[in-house]
Parts: C-alpha cells; sequence; structure tokens
C-alpha cells in the first residue's frame, strides 16, 4: 500500500501574508496541483496543516480521487519533519510519497521512478548533485524510527532525517519538477511554466 503525505502547515513567511498552498499555478492551487499529481500512483492522500486550514484545504482538494484525509501536529509549527511524521503516525501503508505543497511541477515519471527504485528505507532524488527530500519515497516503518529520533533531537531538517535513513539515492538530470515555490517571485516564475530558470531553488529543506 502506497500513501501520499501532502506537507502543508508552515507559515511561509517568505511568502508573505497570503496562504501560499493555495496560490495558483497553471489555474488551480499549488495544494491541488501536487495532490493531483500524486493520486494516481497511491492509494490514499494525508495533509498535514493547522487546524484553521482545514476548511480552505478541503475546498481546494474537492474532487480529488482518492480524497484526502487532514492530520495536525500535537504542537503547531514544529518543522517539516514534525508534519511529515505526524501524517506517517496515522497509515498503515508501505510506503509514502512526501512532497510539500508547493512544488507544482512534480510528474509521474519522477514519481514512477522514485517508487520503482524504492527499498524498506525509501527512495530520494539527488538532482543536480542536490538531493531533494521532498518528493522522495520513505518506507514508513523506517522513516517514523528515523524521523522520530531527529525530532527527540530537537532537529527539523528533512536532509538531516534522510541523512539518518539513508534511503536509496536516485540521479536525475533535472531538478525542475523538486521547485519549490517560496517567495513571491518565484511564483511569478512558476506562473510562467519556468521550473528551468529556477532549478536551483529546488526545495533543500
Amino acid at each position: 500500500m502506497r500513501i501520499g503525505v501532502l506537507v502543508a502547515g508552515g507559515r511561509s513567511t517568505r511568502f508573505g501574508p497570503a496562504e501560499k498552498a493555495l496560490a495558483t499555478v497553471g489555474g488551480q492551487p499549488m495544494l491541488r496541483a501536487v495532490a493531483t499529481a500524486l493520486a494516481p500512483h497511491v492509494d490514499g492522500l494525508i495533509v498535514n496543516c493547522r487546524r484553521e486550514q482545514r476548511a480552505s484545504f478541503s475546498a481546494a482538494l474537492a474532487g480529488v480521487v482518492p480524497e484526502a484525509r487532514f492530520e495536525t501536529d500535537p504542537s503547531p509549527d514544529a518543522g517539516p519533519v514534525t508534519g511529515a511524521l505526524t501524517a506517517l503516525r496515522t497509515t498503515t501503508a508501505d510506503h509514502a510519497l512526501v512532497v510539500a505543497c508547493d512544488q507544482p511541477f512534480l510528474d509521474a515519471g519522477v514519481i514512477a521512478s522514485l517508487f520503482e527504485a524504492a527499498d524498506e528505507r525509501g527512495a530520494v532524488a539527488r538532482a543536480n548533485g542536490r538531493l531533494e527530500p521532498f518528493g522522495g519515497v520513505y518506507g514508513v516503518e523506517s522513516a517514523k524510527e528515523a524521523f522520530e529520533t531527529v525530532v527527540s533531537r530537537g532537529g527539523g531538517s528533512m536532509h538531516e532525517a534522510v541523512s539518518f535513513l539513508a534511503p536509496e539515492i536516485v540521479a536525475m538530470k533535472r531538478a525542475g519538477p523538486f521547485l519549490s515555490v517560496d517567495t513571491p517571485d518565484d511564483l511569478a516564475a512558476a506562473r510562467r511554466g519556468a521550473p528551468r530558470r529556477t532549478e536551483a531553488r529546488a526545495r533543500g529543506e
């Protein structure tokens, strides 16, 4: 069984006051674009978010199959590793594809390659020499142990979690599919459909 985990509870301070996950790229909210990319490859979707985001996020995901369920962190603003861990604790799936809500260029080929390469610990891309923890496939049981260890040590970096987990590393030539939209300038570039211009800004933490 495979699960998709969308980490969407961050405050996105660099983006400004607007709700980043609901900013549109290609005519749809980024949250929906990411969920739509994941949906054909997984048996369920879990969205990690803050309690006050649930209503608007549910509306943005209306009609996406499988229907998303929502999990909130016991302590808000604890970071992306905690967000992913919160979701993983609620599933009996074997593997989880963990993505951020601001990765509108994820595509079927990348997702399929990572699932194919995953062992019991998972598989993470190395694109242009850089690890891409978001958009990675994780063995659920192994990842829970690794993420719990990182959180217990006060860490919050997905890179730290991946280093501890040591999944399979899949070399990829393009970083564009892992592009994260972190600022208004990133959003403008994404709306122009230009992941190649901003490949160096693909998410790293």
